[in-house]
């Protein structure tokens, strides 16, 4: 005996299964509910602690690790200090100061410098105008890198 399949039945199931999903994805993109992946690069931002200004010491042992310029140091903390504004941020800025650094060790050494122009941490200040989300996207790009390079 052959059962039917009520059309309705399916119906109703396939737009509860694209609502969840899209649903999903909406709430992800205004921060409500979090990635895996974004939960990931944030927890190994916390972890790993590289904007903090004396991290990069650590690897002084192994010969002079991979630094910044000064002047160099100073244009890129003057992009992410400008970058955020009163009604709408330039992340791209940003991202793009943390896309042109080599290794974790020149975050490092950017932190020091920033604190040091601005009296406030990098991190800090990043959180400051940062979501969650932004600041994954901040963190994935840096945790790629490798810790420092002589």
């Amino acid at each position: 005996m052959k059962q039917k399949i009520d059309p309705n039945l399916l119906l109703v199931f396939g737009g509860f299964v694209f609502i969840y999903f899209a649903g999903k994805k909406i709430m992800q993109s205004f921060g409500l509910i979090s990635d895996p992946t974004e939960r990931q690069n944030l927890q190994k931002l916390e972890n790993q602690n590289y904007f903090d200004p004396d991290w990069y010491k650590q690897f002084l042992s192994k010969g002079n690790p991979l630094i910044l310029t000064e002047s160099t140091s100073k244009q890129y903390s003057e992009t992410i200090y400008n970058a955020m504004g009163i009604f709408n941020d330039n992340e791209n800025a940003v991202y793009g100061v943390f896309e042109q650094l080599k290794t974790k060790s020149q975050v490092s050494w950017l932190a020091k410098k920033f604190f040091e122009k601005y009296d406030i941490s990098l991190l800090e200040y990043l959180r400051t105008y940062f979501n969650d989300s932004e600041m994954a996207k901040v963190a994935a790009i840096i945790n790629k890198l490798p810790d420092y390079k002589v």
